[in-house]
């Protein structure tokens, strides 16, 4: 958003209004590590991060690698962040929460 030409020519070829995320709730300067996040915990659950009809991939595929620590992941331990947080991403396979 600080650069006014990118935002233009990205409105003039898409035809579309282009906004702050801010304007949605989201600031601005978190919006790449939330990118990774939402990546990382795809790759966690084992679903594709990319979409080939946007980045050209021959096919939808598992991105990044995770690497363990000593003693391994606990993937309970992870459930449970994951309710407490109340982490519900919108993934294409599962509906969104409405409520």
């Amino acid at each position: 958003m600080r650069n006014p030409d990118l935002m233009e020519r990205i409105a003039r070829r898409t035809g579309l209004p282009v906004i702050s995320s801010q304007e949605k709730g989201y600031p601005p300067q978190a919006i790449e590590s939330m990118a990774f996040a939402y990546i990382a915990l795809l790759t966690l659950s084992g679903r594709p991060g990319n979409i080939p009809e946007v980045t050209g991939a021959l096919a939808p595929a598992v991105l990044g690698q995770i690497t363990p620590p000593p003693g391994g992941l606990d993937p309970l331990g992870l459930q449970g962040i994951a309710r407490r947080a109340d982490i519900h991403l919108p993934f294409p396979d599962r509906p969104r929460r409405t409520g």
